[in-house]
């Protein structure tokens, strides 16, 4: 679902804009299509997209922003920990270059 959510980005898909095909998604993140499937069906659920039978999926028209909100959530949270991280990381530093 991520990888979709950014691809939209990357693509500046804007609303109503038809993503890439089930096939072409699986090939292109080297996933089944079976995992495709079922992102897509996560995405329609949170109605980021809508997936019309025979006709594909499309990015939402009431949601597209909400694809950027949660990316940035994600990306905030990533920060996070790796701040958390670094400071450990440099705290036993510290303790071992005073010792």
């Amino acid at each position: 679902m991520e990888q979709i959510n950014l691809l939209c980005l990357e693509q500046n898909l804007q609303p109503g804009d038809r993503l890439p095909s089930e096939r072409d998604l699986a090939s292109l993140f080297g996933v089944s299509r079976n995992s495709i499937r079922e992102a897509l069906k996560d995405l329609e659920r949170k109605e980021f997209i809508e997936i019309r039978q025979g006709g594909g999926s499309f990015l939402s028209t009431t949601k597209r922003d909400l694809l950027g909100n949660e990316l940035r959530t994600h990306i905030d949270k990533a920060k996070a920990i790796l701040i958390d991280e670094m400071l450990e990381l440099r705290r036993a530093f510290e303790v071992e270059a005073a010792f």
